[in-house]
């Protein structure tokens, strides 16, 4: 009798690769695939609500940038090829690079722009284009909050599924820009993915040691990714950092593409102070006089000579759409700012942006620039038209897609009715008492969730008439309704003639009953709240998140040519999965025989690429060395 001993798996043995979708499958030996965030679960909100307040309440003791001065990081090159052990072969006459925000959310759109991201070259219109040798994440790389578990179920395990290896030459990097979601744990778990030793995620690899980084590109270019923590101020070793880089590593006429966690250029328009960051940074560190002060402070005995920068193109995700706004006035040299956060999380809508904006904001205190300049919206994915039918779909996806929020109305709804019943007409203190929380409720989702940035009087007039609808709508709702319910409860209920033919339904049956259609009553009545407040720009978030929203995803593809000239591509997809129901084995199927490189899940029905915009920077006419 013979015994087989299994041999060793040696270096390099075929990884396994899963045979199958299911959670059973994946969950011990890969990831967990998760399902797009329930943002309006009332566990969901208090967890969120929770993490964002103390965040904000000791957001200073969390923050980590200061500490990261003793992490050595010089500029990292890009204008460079390498071989498979990442050795330097040759430079680079020309570049493609990937942009990608807000990623880590549900399986099926994440999967679905990681799977397009992997690709060796997409086919988009008439145009094949290759894969990004670089890929920029720029910020809320997992939701809701960020957790070790969170980064690999929504975020590396969805990315290492899509690319595991290269088929040959060198793997492309990664770098990655921390959003406010990445914040919320002062950036503990984001070190650990994004900046330790030797890290990759599938078959991109790390270089990073900061949170905030300067790339070098070809042909003068340059990546400067802001870390403006939350839309606090830019801290003082950050501003060291990018003040080294320009004076020993940059020449005159270059260019720098300004990566930021948020597109404060809008968001400035309601909030002058968010972007008082960006104004601050471009005032200090990228303007000749900002440069030269910071030389004279230095260098006191040494005189030294700025060097003209120039910042064609601004970059930021946040706002999970993507939107294009162009220096008005302009034929050569435009300036470009860019919105394009459509890497996983819901969609947000776009109906809200404005036709032009003002950079920086008119409201916005000094100090700031003297010359304001105007932008005009130049493109916007999906368009305003779209944005709005998506919107009017509230009153249906809001309670199909939040069934623990419809089950919270429920109960709520149930609580009004008894304390109705038990006051027979009067004003009595159980009466008021859920008012006020109805009240109070409704308030809280007219401010935007506690958002700071609403005044209280818009608040109270959205306030008003939604507690108003939430009383009496559901009243009149249920009210004929009723009469079905206790003639359904005759025909089930052990003694009908002692409990369904009173006045006063007592019977514990009943108010179940009551509480699922009132319920689903007064979630259609908040979805037609969020999308009224919608008309008159309030409450956007809400009523996107809340239909979590997996189509219209975009990212970017940069192409730095020979000649230096930039050629940005906006790509979207659509549709992320077929119209079936969100099952994953209905949309994606496994491919545990491919190649060591190959995706380990492929679509059951080819992702279609819709070329959003193409946009070229000319090459720069004026750089030489300083």
């Amino acid at each position: 009798m013979t015994i087989d001993v299994p041999k060793p798996r040696t270096i390099d043995a075929p990884k396994p690769r899963p045979k199958g979708l299911s959670k059973r499958r994946l969950r011990f030996d890969f990831f967990t695939p998760r399902r797009p965030v329930q943002w309006l679960a009332p566990v969901q909100l208090a967890r969120t609500g929770l993490r964002v307040g103390l965040a904000t309440a000791i957001g200073a003791y969390l923050d980590k940038r200061e500490q990261q001065n003793s992490f050595l990081q010089d500029e990292l090159p890009e204008d460079e090829e390498r071989d498979g052990q990442g050795r330097t072969i040759a430079p680079r006459e020309e570049l493609w690079l990937d942009y990608v925000a807000d990623t880590g959310d549900g399986f099926n759109a994440t999967y679905a722009v990681a799977y397009s991201l992997g690709r060796d070259s997409l086919k988009v219109g008439k145009q094949e284009l290759p894969r990004g040798q670089v890929l920029v994440m720029g910020g809320d790389a997992v939701y809701p909050t960020p957790s070790p578990a969170d980064y690999d179920d929504r975020l590396r395990g969805p990315y290492h599924a899509a690319l595991p290896d290269v088929a040959s030459g060198g793997k492309p990097t990664i770098y990655a820009l921390p959003g406010n979601h990445d914040w919320y744990d002062g950036l503990t778990a984001f070190f650990r993915v994004f900046t330790g030793a030797k890290t990759t995620i599938g078959a991109w690899t790390t270089r990073q040691k900061r949170s905030y980084f300067a790339l070098r590109l070809p042909h003068g270019w340059w990546l400067f990714a802001l870390d403006a923590q939350q839309g606090s101020h830019i801290d003082d070793p950050q501003l060291e950092y990018f003040h080294r880089i320009i004076h020993e590593r940059m020449t005159t006429g270059d260019r720098i593409i300004l990566c930021t966690p948020d597109p404060a250029w809008v968001q400035g328009q309601r909030d002058s102070d968010s972007y008082r960051s960006i104004e601050y940074f471009l005032r200090k560190v990228i303007d000749v006089e900002g440069q030269q002060t910071w030389l004279t402070e230095t260098f006191p005995t040494l005189p030294q000579r700025a060097k003209p920068l120039t910042v064609p193109l601004m970059i930021s995700g946040d706002w999970h759409h993507y939107a294009r706004y162009e220096l008005a006035g302009q034929d050569e040299d435009r300036r470009h700012l860019i919105t394009c956060g459509g890497g996983g999380a819901f969609l947000l809508g776009t109906q809200h942006l404005p036709a032009d904006i003002t950079v920086p904001p008119r409201t916005m205190r000094p100090p700031k620039t003297k010359t304001e300049l105007t932008y005009e919206r130049a493109k916007r994915f999906p368009s305003w038209g779209r944005s709005v039918w998506l919107g009017l779909g509230a009153p249906i996806r809001l309670p199909w897609r939040n069934p623990t929020f419809v089950a919270m109305l429920g109960l709520l709804q149930v609580l009004l009715y008894y304390a109705r019943n038990q006051s027979e007409g009067q004003l009595t203190l159980n009466v008021i008492t859920m008012w006020a929380i109805v009240f109070g409720l409704t308030y809280f989702l007219a401010s935007g969730m506690g958002s700071e940035t609403r005044r209280w009087p818009v608040v109270l007039i959205l306030a008003i008439p939604h507690t108003v609808a939430q009383w009496h709508g559901v009243r009149a709702v249920m009210d004929w309704a009723l009469p079905y319910a206790r003639q359904y409860c005759l025909q089930w209920t052990i003694n009908p003639s002692a409990v369904c033919t009173k006045g006063e339904v007592h019977d514990v049956s009943l108010y179940v009953l009551y509480g699922l259609v009132a319920g689903l009553v007064s979630a259609v009545i908040v979805g037609i709240f969020l999308f009224l407040a919608s008309l008159v720009g309030e409450n956007l978030n809400e009523l996107f998140s809340s239909q979590r929203i997996e189509g219209y995803k975009s990212f970017l593809r940069l192409h730095i040519g020979p000649s230096g000239e930039l050629t940005i591509y906006a790509i979207g997809i659509r549709r992320t999965r077929r119209l079936l129901p969100a099952w994953r084995f209905l949309h994606w199927k496994p491919n545990p025989r491919g190649g060591a490189h190959e995706p380990w899940f492929k679509p059951r029905k080819r992702l279609r690429y819709r070329l959003i915009e193409e946009v070229a920077i000319p090459p720069s006419q004026g750089r030489h060395a300083a």
